[in-house]
């Protein structure tokens, strides 16, 4: 069986495939997902339709015995979401000479993006006083934080609209609704819910919008943002505390 790994650090590169036996225990997996992408064992976490694949631990042994095909549910040809900086990644510097014509067109064409994320904080940032954007935008990044960091939680995924603290930070602000809307989000009307539902689709878009969103907090708080190959790297943890999840 093949099965075809994505790198979230990287989430412009090609899919990597990889051959997997069905009599492949979760370590066994691990291992040539590792080998595979070049992340190593102990920073990886695999992740596959919103559940993360883990080795079993050395005084759990009789886990081991589990078939990661079966019981991870894998199909030919489907995606693993891999989370880690592959060790052999090497900084690339590309040096453009660019006209002051083609400086044009570019700003142009960046001024005009249809990318929902770039619209939505367009209109965050257009319509709320900077204090409540930064707040806005410091907020969304801790929810996409908190989700990164424990996949496997659900409460995390989910956002009670009525929630005073994020109604107050983020929630009630102009733009609010699309942001949600551009990072993964689905509105539950019946519930009065954000909800962010799991997919083979679903990870790789919000781990690229985490990225987008920490670099417009850095812009907001007027932080010299890193240079492009140290934004590769997986995000640090959130220091403050996350925003209350929905009960």
């Amino acid at each position: 069986m093949i099965v075809n790994l994505t790198l979230t650090a990287l989430p412009n590169s090609p899919k990597i495939p990889v051959e997997v036996s069905e009599d492949d225990s979760p370590t066994v997996l691990r291992e040539r997902v590792s080998k595979a992408t070049k992340i190593p064992l102990e920073q990886l976490k695999l992740i596959y339709r919103g559940r993360l694949i883990v080795a079993a631990s050395s005084n759990a042994n009789a886990a081991d015995t589990k078939k990661a095909v079966a019981e991870f549910k894998l199909e030919e040809a489907c995606v693993l979401h891999c989370i880690g900086k592959p060790s052999h990644e090497q900084p690339t510097t590309t040096t453009t000479t660019t006209t002051p014509a083609a400086a044009s067109t570019t700003t142009t064409t960046a001024s005009t993006s249809s990318d929902p994320l770039e619209s939505a904080l367009a209109l965050l940032k257009s319509s709320n006083p900077h204090e409540n954007y930064t707040t806005g935008i410091t907020t969304l990044e801790k929810i996409l934080t908190n989700i990164s960091e424990h996949p496997m939680e659900e409460k995390y995924r989910r956002m009670k609209q009525s929630n005073p603290a994020f109604t107050k930070r983020l929630g009630g602000l102009v733009g609010a609704k699309q942001c949600m809307a551009a990072v993964g989000f689905t509105d539950d009307p019946h519930e009065s819910l954000y909800v962010m539902h799991p997919s083979p689709d679903a990870w790789p878009k919000m781990m690229a919008a985490k990225e987008r969103i920490s670099k417009a907090v850095m812009e907001a708080k007027g932080i010299t943002a890193p240079n492009s190959n140290s934004m590769s790297a997986p995000l640090p943890a959130a220091a403050a505390a996350a925003v209350p999840p929905a009960a």
